[in-house]
């Protein structure tokens, strides 16, 4: 790999371990959510408990090698990650988001930078995790927009209200200043929708772009408890800076 590269792929590495590690630690850690009934349970997996324990504690071995481990290593240890969690996705249709399926695509991508000697590849390759990252955000924000209740802001509260990513004392915030929340919630659709922008703009405003998204998926991780959103694109986001600096 060219030095820029190289830099580009360790720091996705880097940036993306931490977030494998913890989503890993916590299939691990929590054994009732196994269990029949739990949040992962599901008829046609009965008697494969140990499969995905085994499968997940292999992750959680990847992911510190990612950061410790040789260079050789680490490419298996994305090609791992990136397979598994194509595996993951097939296995628990329910219950993952957009931050797994973007640490499938880090990963790949690292994967296949470590795998060739082709600049053009290794490019390629970034510039797929960056268009994918732009589209996600774009998608998102399209989605939002056409949306009255994310317009008026009260699917913000909604959430906010919600068993699985919500925050009581939050909530109760938030519903107690509708104005405010409404200019929140555009904001995040406009920042969502610009965010392709982020390839073609001048350096100051794209790291301005960038660091606006990044106080949003920090926001989001203290407020509803998405922890695993900040690694994973905070990761693709590296390669978004390569690309941009490219244009």
């Amino acid at each position: 790999m060219t030095g820029t590269v190289r830099q580009a792929v360790r720091r996705m590495e880097l940036v993306s371990a931490p977030g494998v590690a913890v989503a890993a630690a916590e299939f691990l850690c929590r054994p009732r959510f196994r269990r029949a009934g739990g949040f992962f349970s599901r008829p046609e997996a009965e008697g494969k408990a140990q499969q995905d324990v085994l499968v997940h504690a292999g992750r959680l071995a990847a992911a510190v090698s990612l950061i410790a481990g040789p260079e050789r290593g680490r490419v298996l240890a994305n090609g791992y990650l990136a397979g598994s969690g194509c595996v993951l996705q097939y296995r628990y249709p329910h219950g993952r988001d957009g931050a797994d399926q973007m640490h499938v695509f880090v990963q790949a991508a690292a994967a296949l930078c470590g795998m060739t000697r082709d600049s053009t590849v290794q490019r390629s390759a970034l510039w797929f995790v960056a268009g994918q990252t732009a589209l996600a955000y774009f998608v998102s924000g399209l989605a939002k927009s056409v949306s009255r209740q994310w317009r008026d802001g009260s699917a913000l509260v909604g959430v906010a209200r919600t068993a699985s990513s919500g925050h009581r004392r939050l909530h109760a915030v938030l519903s107690a200043r509708p104005a405010a929340v409404k200019v929140l919630s555009r904001a995040v659709i406009v920042l969502e929708l610009a965010f392709p922008l982020v390839l073609v703009m001048p350096r100051p405003f794209a790291s301005a772009l960038l660091g606006a998204a990044k106080v949003f998926h920090l926001g989001t991780a203290l407020a509803m408890g998405l922890n695993r959103f900040p690694f994973a694109f905070f990761a693709a986001h590296e390669a978004v800076r390569y690309c941009a600096r490219r244009l």
